[in-house]
């Protein structure tokens, strides 16, 4: 297969063989890795953890989809109210096998003094992401100087006030930045805030997986694998179709063709497949979005 063109890569990337299709019944296993628990300060958090597991493996966490690099998940800030007290993460496979983490938490409603914003919790790498100080309404205080370190390797990556300048994450990962803001009082606040680059080489390699997926269970003449590979609003027409091919679903799979070209975003990718059809090849276009679990699934062919 060859690369996708993603609305923030710089081209069409390396080309891309075949992708086979992910084994079944493989359990992925998934952990929390922050919050651990305890009290929260104030209503907005973002939850990491690990997972492992076969290719797109979906995580959600209290039902938000979160972004996955490398056997690591980050979801965008939730905000969370008075009465949750628990944070489930879960995580799908294609085929439909789960596994659970879960930390118990309290909610305050009292606001931190300080806060670092971001304007990108996730996105392809390389990623620009604007940080920015906000200070909790009402403080009669000022940020005097602003200490950041982006990646939390210990070395001030900036040292200055506000406007904080924009930086860059070359390579995918799950990155935390932390400020520590010095104000007005000679007082001091510490403050940090997490960013997911995403691995486009890793997406695009998903993808694909779904599509391989289907052709395999076609071949296979398995009509109930080959509906996993699309979302479920799909899911009984395309069924009762495959089950009255019968025999003749190799021969279907076998021509579904190539995934040559399109563009992939973080939930959502539009491809173009080709095939050969009398000595010419034909191109039909082919829509991806990751599903409420945060699996890659075909949601129009």
């Amino acid at each position: 297969m060859d690369g996708f063109n993603s609305p923030t890569s710089t081209g069409l990337g390396p080309a891309y063989g075949n992708v086979g299709a992910p084994a079944s019944g493989i359990a992925p296993t998934i952990s929390i890795t922050s919050p651990t628990g305890g009290s929260l300060t104030g209503r907005h958090v973002q939850i990491s953890g690990t997972i492992s597991g076969q290719p797109n493996v979906g995580v959600a966490v209290n039902g938000e989809r979160a972004y996955v690099y490398n056997g690591t998940f980050l979801t965008r800030t939730l905000t969370l109210d008075a009465t949750t007290s628990q944070l489930s993460a879960v995580a799908t496979t294609p085929d439909g096998l789960s596994a659970t983490a879960s930390t118990t938490i309290s909610v305050s409603s009292i606001e931190p003094d300080a806060t670092l914003e971001a304007d990108a919790d996730a996105g392809f790498a390389p990623l620009p992401v604007g940080f920015a100080i906000r200070l909790r309404p009402g403080l009669e205080l000022t940020a005097q100087n602003i200490i950041i370190d982006y990646s939390t390797d210990r070395t001030p990556d900036y040292n200055g006030s506000s406007p904080i300048p924009l930086t860059m994450y070359a390579g995918p990962g799950v990155y935390t930045a932390t400020a520590d803001i010095t104000l007005s009082d000679n007082s001091h606040r510490i403050v940090s805030r997490k960013v997911i680059a995403v691995d486009l080489a890793e997406q695009r390699t998903n993808v694909c997986s779904v599509y391989a997926n289907l052709k395999a269970r076609l071949v296979a003449q398995d009509a109930a694998g080959a509906v996993r590979s699309v979302t479920g609003g799909l899911h009984p027409k395309l069924l009762a179709f495959f089950t009255a091919m019968g025999a003749k679903m190799p021969i279907a799979g076998a021509g579904l063709g190539t995934l040559a070209d399109g563009t992939l975003g973080l939930d959502g990718a539009d491809v173009v497949a080709v095939r050969e059809v009398s000595g010419k090849l034909r191109g039909y276009p082919i829509h991806f979005t990751r599903d409420a679990t945060g699996v890659w699934r075909i949601d129009a062919m």
